[in-house]
């Protein structure tokens, strides 16, 4: 049986969907969606979180099912989710768009990082009172999905490039006087 994530660990506050996209660049070269069929996972399996998928990428990897499931939101019956405990309607998920912190994702990029140089998705980022990077004290950037695929929140993907997540975290002052 092959076994992923031995150079990958889910990182504090990643995202399910951004561990399995790092998976599988970093040890099987190829995107994320491809590798879900190749571990035969659905992306609706992997953006639920269901049960069968935190089984599944826990005989995968080594890591704890539980552990697997603080980086997602849980279903709790029809209208409502859970997160490390805490159970929330499902108007507080917003998977319908893109969130991310563009001072956080630029850290990431540094190759000696946790991230050894790729963007993470952060789970807390995609509820939708959450505004604020509570490290960099930014705004959240939002943006509207454009395809189904956008849910899967790869942050290699979704986001902007560099220069453009650079300028778009510069403080609103410098921002304005380099016009």
């Amino acid at each position: 049986m092959m076994s992923f994530a031995r150079n990958t660990p889910l990182l504090p506050g990643e995202s399910v969907m951004s561990w399995v996209a790092r998976i599988a660049r970093d040890e099987t070269g190829v995107g994320p969606f491809e590798f879900l069929n190749l571990i035969e996972l659905s992306r609706k399996d992997v953006l639920e979180a269901t049960r069968e998928c935190l089984g599944r990428l826990s005989e995968l990897t080594g890591v704890r099912s539980a552990r697997i499931g603080e980086g997602a939101y849980l279903r709790e019956g029809e209208q409502f989710y859970s997160h490390r405990g805490p159970t929330f309607h499902a108007e507080f998920v917003g998977r319908e768009r893109t969130t991310y912190c563009p001072g956080c994702l630029l850290d990431d990029r540094m190759a000696d990082g946790p991230s050894r140089g790729r963007r993470i998705g952060r789970v807390n980022w995609q509820f939708g009172p959450v505004r604020t990077c509570r490290i960099h004290r930014m705004p959240l950037v939002r943006t509207m999905s454009a395809v189904y695929a956008d849910r899967f929140q790869d942050m290699e993907r979704v986001a902007p490039n560099d220069e453009r997540l650079l300028r778009s975290s510069r403080p609103h002052s410098l921002a304005r006087s380099t016009r």
